[in-house]
């Protein structure tokens, strides 16, 4: 397929872009001017091209008529910060403007099939709509914009990410300190711990992103999917410590209650949304766990 990609140069979506290529997929990575592509440098050229968007978007539709993708898959977002006004004006240029722009793009050049990214942070424990913060209440401001477009024939399918990890995170998420306190022997204060996570490694994760596109472009796909990027299991973070020293030998220094929860803290996420059909997750989280220390030790020797 001819798959047209945001957020390539990320974590996650440069995973992604790497899975496209492999399968042979013709690849096509927008980003903003002014982005570093470093990321991408293993598999530019290789079926994989990069375009910059303007500054206003105004160039979308030139590049998707030029492409001519079967599909999108969108995974940029603006997701850490605060809220201050400048910060606000950027979730909503990120998360809001520029995916609408790209659907009206896509209307215009009848492209009819995309992958969208959402949050678990969307919903309280309850399945109720309650956003964790204004990150998730911009993908779902998107995510009500989403129906207005497949009353004109899009097709599309929103994977709900929960926690997503791996090697090569540079994000600096729980697990990431956790084993940067353990290699260099400092203590880590954290909340009590009994808040719940279901990771997934971010290679089953790019995996179920490519599949996705599978299901979108199929001739009996719904007008809008939403399913649940996550593990079948939820493991809480008590746990997740003893795991990660049980599995790699690490030892670390944790001060349980050393500082309180987050305010409005998620203890257990909503897990209602079905797995995309078809996906299962395949890496395990202690092969993920043993996988992430050899990563931050051999980074931490080449430092």
């Amino acid at each position: 397929m001819r798959v047209l990609l945001t957020g390539a140069t990320g974590f996650l979506g440069s995973h992604i872009a790497a899975h496209l290529v492999v399968r042979g997929d013709d690849v096509l990575a927008i980003h903003r001017p002014g982005t570093r592509l470093d990321r991408l440098q293993k598999v530019i050229g290789n079926h994989l091209a990069t375009a910059k968007m303007s500054e206003g978007y105004d160039n979308l539709e030139d590049i998707l008529a030029h492409f001519k993708p079967d599909a999108v898959i969108h995974v940029a977002a603006k997701s850490r910060g605060g809220e201050s006004p400048s910060e606000l004006k950027e979730y909503v240029d990120a998360n809001i403007l520029f995916p609408s722009r790209l659907l009206q793009a896509m209307k215009a050049v009848n492209v009819r099939a995309l992958v969208n990214a959402g949050t678990s942070w969307q919903w309280g424990e309850d399945g109720s709509y309650r956003p964790f913060n204004y990150y998730a209440a911009t993908k779902q401001c998107f995510e009500d914009i989403l129906p207005h477009y497949c009353e004109s024939g899009l097709k599309c399918a929103t994977l709900r990410l929960f926690d997503i990890v791996g090697p090569g995170d540079d994000r600096n998420r729980i697990i990431d300190l956790l084993i940067d306190a353990g290699l260099r022997g400092e203590a880590l204060k954290m909340s009590p711990g009994e808040q719940h996570m279901y990771i997934v490694d971010v290679r089953d994760a790019a995996r179920a992103f490519v599949h996705a596109v599978d299901l979108v472009t199929s001739v009996e796909a719904d007008a809008h999917s939403v399913y649940g990027l996550r593990s079948h299991e939820a493991i809480n973070l008590k746990d997740l410590v003893d795991q990660l020293q049980q599995e790699t030998g690490l030892r670390i220094d944790v001060e349980f209650g050393g500082r309180p929860y987050r305010a409005r803290e998620i203890m257990r996420p909503y897990d209602g949304q079905p797995l995309p059909p078809g996906w299962q997750p395949q890496i395990t989280l202690p092969q993920t766990l043993r996988d992430m220390v050899h990563f931050r030790q051999q980074a931490l020797l080449s430092a």
